[in-house]
């Protein structure tokens, strides 16, 4: 699988990418995480509506969602940066890539680093403003 896909199946779901390239165990470890995150927020949503506005509106519930906001954020980076050095360890190639190409791999990898935290960011910045 080539590096830069594996990079962006996990950058869409942290783990995807590590399944893609057979390491289904690491890919468990990535996306269970979110996993555990989307079953708890379906549990409370079906039990304590009430109590979940109540406490949403809270400023150590803001806080603490951002604490996890940035921790999801850092092990987003860590799947996706994962992902592609795995790929690249297990490409075989008869020859060595370009400097170019090298490069551009390098630079596609930063963007997507920097979407993801533009979108952990952004997630964070409604969140102030919405309380504030």
């Amino acid at each position: 699988m080539a590096p830069l896909r594996a990079a962006i199946l996990s950058f869409v779901v942290p783990g995807l990418g590590q399944w893609a390239t057979g390491r289904w165990l690491r890919g468990l470890v990535f996306v269970a995480p979110l996993l555990g995150l989307v079953a708890l927020l379906g549990l409370v949503l079906a039990v304590a509506k009430p109590v979940l506005l109540g406490a949403a509106v809270r400023p150590e519930t803001i806080a603490a969602l951002l604490v996890l906001d940035a921790l999801l954020f850092l092990q987003r980076c860590l799947a996706i940066v994962d992902a592609f050095r795995i790929a690249r360890r297990e490409r075989v190639e008869p020859a060595r890539l370009p400097a170019v190409t090298r490069f551009g791999s390098v630079v596609f990898l930063g963007l997507l680093l920097a979407a993801s935290g533009l979108l952990h960011g952004g997630l964070g910045y409604l969140g102030v403003r919405a309380y504030g």
